[in-house]
């Protein structure tokens, strides 16, 4: 590599880095004003797991205990971070995540702007 291309990945290096930053800054900034703005209650609530004590047949129970779990398994903060594709999303919305991250060769990020950048 010539020293001048060493310098633009060094300077998008940076650039990624300060822009994951400014991400980061702003959702903390403005992530609790906007959810407060929206006002919406959580869409699901989960059972104590008490709750299933009443339900006699072992099969029955595993079943509900299944279907209880998958609530959290499917919820967009689960899937937002563990997405089929190769982008994770973000919200309950799951709209694509900004800034443009992809899943990267080890699951984690891509080298210049790892999940752990930010989160």
């Amino acid at each position: 590599m010539s020293d001048s291309s060493l310098g633009r990945y060094d300077s998008a290096a940076r650039w990624a880095r300060c822009a994951g930053c400014v991400a980061v800054l702003a959702a903390a900034v403005l992530g609790p004003a906007t959810v407060l703005a929206q006002g919406e209650p959580p869409t699901t609530t989960l059972r104590d797991a008490s709750s299933f004590d009443s339900i006699a047949d072992p099969k029955e129970r595993s079943r509900a205990l299944f279907i209880e779990a998958g609530k959290v398994i499917q919820s967009p903060r689960c899937l937002n971070c563990h997405p089929a594709g190769e982008r994770p999303a973000q919200g309950n919305d799951m709209h694509l995540h900004l800034p443009m991250v992809v899943r990267g060769a080890d699951d984690k990020g891509a080298v210049v702007l790892r999940c752990t950048t930010c989160h």
